[in-house]
């Protein structure tokens, strides 16, 4: 199931995409009615991402994080994965493919340390962007609402969205493959 034509509309009347998209999949996973979640906060979350991208910024931004939300959902619609996940890994995949870039600042992580840059200093020059990412998602959950209506499951969410936005710092990489190779 993709987007419909109602759906396209919406997005171009609007030209808020990222929540249109959003919002859709949620609906099409049963999220918001799992978790009995409000619209309106689901929405402030998603155009509070939508925000937080920087339309300035030519790769990192909020099309792109468009992007990678759909081929997330596409990689859940594999009939060997989608089966074996819980509403809460999907909802963890689906919010840290939307977030997994949130609030770059365009330059990469080298030069952040180099430069002395305050999220550098923050993070003490370790996954500096990825650190950054996760905490400012979590930062959106919090303000939308939407953090305190997942109470009970706050905890554990937290930490996968966390888990699977640090395993996109690419200097990283070979650590993540060696996991793999040893199971």
């Amino acid at each position: 199931m993709g987007f419909d034509n109602e759906d396209i509309q919406r997005c171009s009347q609007t030209g808020r995409c990222l929540p249109v998209l959003c919002v859709h999949l949620f609906h099409m996973y049963g999220l918001i009615t799992h978790y009995k979640l409000d619209a309106a906060k689901i929405w402030k979350l998603f155009s509070l991402i939508e925000e937080g991208y920087h339309s300035s910024n030519p790769y990192h931004n909020s099309v792109h994080a468009a992007d990678v939300t759909q081929a997330m959902h596409c990689f859940l619609q594999q009939k060997q994965i989608l089966q074996y996940l819980e509403p809460q890994e999907i909802m963890a995949s689906l919010l840290a493919a939307i977030a997994h870039d949130l609030d770059h600042p365009g330059v990469n992580q080298p030069f952040l340390i180099a430069t002395s840059n305050h999220l550098a200093a923050l993070y003490r020059n370790t996954s500096v962007l990825e650190n950054h990412h996760w905490r400012s998602a979590i930062s959106c959950l919090i303000e939308s609402g939407v953090l305190e209506q997942l109470k009970d499951i706050s905890a554990k969410l937290e930490h996968q969205i966390s888990s699977l936005i640090l395993a996109t710092d690419i200097t990283r990489q070979q650590e993540y493959l060696s996991q793999f190779k040893v199971r």
